[in-house]
């Protein structure tokens, strides 16, 4: 093999070595500074001197054999095992790079992993830095960061992950939340870094913790964005789960603040990125065979639930073997179980996140053993568990997609994914894909300019932003409007997909508004399934085969729509009162030792389970104006009924709270006199003005709805009066305390836009 044109098919990068003869070079040789006059030197040494060799790229190596075959030592820094450097008898270079010179853009390198070759420590000792795309799964990726000779932090998507290969080794640290719900304290992770026994610290840890491990490392005096390398695994994971897990981005935000050669970016399914800096970053791909086709029966249906039910009783009648069902929607797996037949219900349980628990009895809690097994007969698991679960056993498959949820849309990388937890050779007994296409008052669209058209959204909210801000610099009345304005603005930042809004924009972790490049990211791959792979139900099909899969059946099911069971109305009554009585021990527990407060109210609403949480955001955002046992008695009476019943409550507190000066008060009191009666058409033309006024937006709703909202603001009696031969409904004030609220313990100041407090 030539390597003269290896050498020519590369543009040299610079390294440590290089930077430090260019300096040499500027500071001594005036003849270099001679020969290039148009130069400004002084600017030039001042970059070269700020300059990390760690934020650059080593230069390619390339080597010859004692019989001058051509081949590389290393790959991004890490070096291949000297038996290794080869991929087959013909001495083929184990390794291929490619360099993109146009606008500086991304290098790629190929690693190329042989039939007989299973993990990736066979190779290499710790991974390359960069973006890796592994491309399958169970190569060990994270493992050998865990064994590698250096100090790491390694962020995986759930803490159902961290947590079970923390457990593998007494020198790996898991940060976050435990199984007695306690979380992992600073003093512990310092206790941690003080045995020194563990020569290399390994911490595995989630999106919540990364900022709390990064500020105490700090605290000890080491550099950690030098010290430590940063694995982020699932990075995919972490862009389509963003939209409901916003602390998600976090980790990008610190991603960017550690050394390119410290940090790497992992994934078998790898998507594309919407930030510019993210599509810049070095790509290591892992070549290996791909994996045996898989053989699929596929089935159509208009009917999830009740089709997903009759195949699992057809599969149990003829098999004993487990069932595993990756469905990511706990209310329909629930109600997909009450349609199963008493036998089989005792047998069934649920894979899925901590905060959606309080949704299933203890006996349904499916968990993996430690010899990862499933615990029950028939499984169902959401998508907290897709990705990095290894199943050690043999189980039947059913993936299900559902193309009319947002949430429960699958995109093929996820396919991909959750066929890939089966970790046994010809484990999976079967392999079944039950889905749906989209109804037609969805009909999608040319999905290619999806993405500029999200950005561009979103760039156009925050220069609007950015433009107020700076125009209302030391102008009060300026500061007042364009206050009352943000939210506003904030709330048309979004995108709608089947029924779910998902923010354009994000503050990070400096508190500067950007554009939330995951969330995009998610919208677009979320998109591009539902045009492409749910529209038709033969699209689905020709992926699959395209893709070079088998398909041993398909079916086209139509199935009748049935009244399915829901939770008894009792048993629900009674799960919702008991965590409320959770929450308000919880919040009694903080008062009685002084520690009430927003940091506090967050941690608690970050480690609630669903409706617990729901109950601490509506609490932290009265509790300031409001005697804390009287607010949760309130909130306590609405937690049983719907979210209109809340959004009632919340607008009478928020204007019973209001300063009497306050803009908002002022109007409604001027337009709605006491003593006087008004019709719902007048409270419908009056209310407008003021909504508008206050609120910047057109009150488009029905007048007895509108009257609904009056009834928050204004105590008012029903009376009749007659108008010709027209008997109309009138509304005569009395007051302004409809509720008959307590009095605030103190005022939202007049200065406060109002928007920040009320749901209209």
């Amino acid at each position: 093999m030539d390597s003269n044109k290896y050498e020519e098919d590369f543009s040299p990068i610079i390294d440590a070595e290089t930077l430090e003869a260019l300096r040499k070079d500027i500071e001594d040789n005036e003849a270099f500074e001679n020969d290039f006059e148009d130069i400004d030197f002084e600017e030039l040494k001042k970059e070269i001197e700020a300059t990390d060799p760690l934020d650059l790229e080593p230069l390619v190596g390339l080597d010859t054999d004692e019989e001058g075959r051509a081949y590389f030592p290393s790959i991004r820094g890490v070096t291949i095992k000297p038996n290794k450097y080869y991929r087959d008898e013909n001495k083929t270079p184990r390794i291929d790079f490619t360099f993109k010179s146009e606008d500086r853009g991304r290098t790629e390198a190929i690693l190329y992993m042989t039939p007989t070759e299973k993990y990736l420590s066979e190779i290499i000792d710790e991974l390359p830095y960069g973006l890796i795309d592994k491309q399958v799964t169970g190569i060990g990726a994270t493992h050998l960061e865990m064994y590698s000779k250096r100090n790491s932090i390694i962020v995986l998507p759930t803490r159902v992950l961290a947590k079970s290969k923390a457990s593998k080794e007494p020198r790996f640290l898991y940060v976050g939340t435990k199984e007695d719900g306690k979380v992992t304290s600073d003093r512990e992770i310092e206790d941690y870094f003080n045995n020194h026994q563990n020569e290399d610290k390994k911490l595995l840890v989630v999106a919540d913790s990364l900022r709390r491990v990064i500020k105490v490392i700090q605290s000890t005096g080491e550099d950690v964005y030098r010290d430590y390398f940063l694995m982020v695994d699932e990075i995919d994971t972490l862009q389509s789960d963003n939209h409901f897990r916003p602390q998600l981005s976090i980790v990008i935000d610190y991603y960017f603040k550690f050394k390119l050669q410290r940090k790497a970016l992992v994934s078998a399914t790898v998507s594309e990125f919407s930030h510019s800096d993210l599509q810049k970053i070095p790509l290591t791909i892992i070549k290996r065979d791909p994996p045996i086709p898989r053989d699929i029966e596929l089935i159509h249906t208009n009917n999830i639930n009740l089709t997903l039910a009759k195949r699992i009783e057809q599969i149990a009648k003829t098999s004993s073997e487990k069932i595993l069902i990756a469905y990511n929607s706990i209310d329909n797996i629930l109600a997909t179980i009450h349609l199963l037949s008493e036998k089989l219900q005792p047998e069934c349980g649920v894979l899925c996140s901590e905060a959606s628990h309080d949704k299933i009895n203890s006996s349904q809690r499916a968990t993996l053993n430690k010899e990862d097994k499933l615990s029950h007969r028939i499984t169902f698991m959401t998508c907290a568990f897709f990705t990095g679960i290894d199943i050690e056993e043999e189980y039947h498959l059913i993936t299900v997609s559902d193309a009319n949820k947002g949430y429960s849309i699958l995109p093929f990388n996820r396919l991909v994914q959750i066929h890939g937890r089966c970790r046994v050779k010809n484990g999976l007994l079967s392999d079944i894909i039950i889905y749906n296409t989209a109804k037609q008052n969805n009909k999608p669209f040319n999905y290619n300019s999806y993405r500029e058209i999200l950005m561009n959204k979103a760039e156009k909210v925050i220069t609007l932003l950015k433009a107020a801000d700076k125009i209302k610099e030391n102008d009060s009345d300026l500061t007042d409007l364009f206050d009352r304005i943000k939210k506003v603005i904030m709330e048309r930042a979004c995108e709608n997909f089947l029924g779910t809004d998902i923010e354009l924009t994000r503050e990070n972790i400096d508190n500067e508004l950007e554009v939330s490049y995951f969330n995009i990211d998610s919208l677009c791959e979320k998109m591009k399934a539902y045009c492409e792979l749910y529209s038709d139900k033969k699209n689905l099909y020709k992926e699959l085969e395209d893709k070079g899969h088998r398909i041993i059946k398909f079916t086209p099911a139509k199935e009748i729509e049935p009244k399915e069971k829901k939770e008894d109305a009792e048993a629900k009554e009674g799960r919702i009162d008991s965590q409320i009585q959770e929450c308000i021990h919880e919040i009694n527990n903080l008062l009685n030792n002084n520690a009430l407060n927003d940091e506090n109210l967050d941690y608690l609403i970050r480690r609630a389970k669903r409706e617990s949480a729901e109950f601490y955001r509506r609490f932290k955002a009265h509790y300031m104006y409001y005697d804390a046992h009287y607010l949760t008695e309130a909130l306590k009476d609405v937690a049983h009924e719907n979210k209109k019943s809340y959004r009632g409550l919340n607008n009478a507190l928020s204007f019973m709270a209001l300063d009497e000066h306050h803009p908002f008060k002022m109007q409604t009191h001027n337009a709605f006199k006491t003593g006087q009666k008004y019709s719902s058409e007048e409270i419908h033309g009056l209310l407008s003005v003021i909504i508008k006024d206050q609120f910047f937006k057109t009150l488009d709703i029905t007048q007895n709805r509108c009257v609904g909202h009056f009834n928050n603001f204004v105590d008012s009696k029903r009376e009749w009066k007659w108008i010709g031969n027209e008997r109309v409904t009138v509304y005569l004030v009395e007051g302004y305390n409809p509720r008959e609220l307590q009095e605030p313990l103190k005022k939202i100041p007049k200065e406060s836009p109002a928007t920040n407090y009320f749901e209209i």
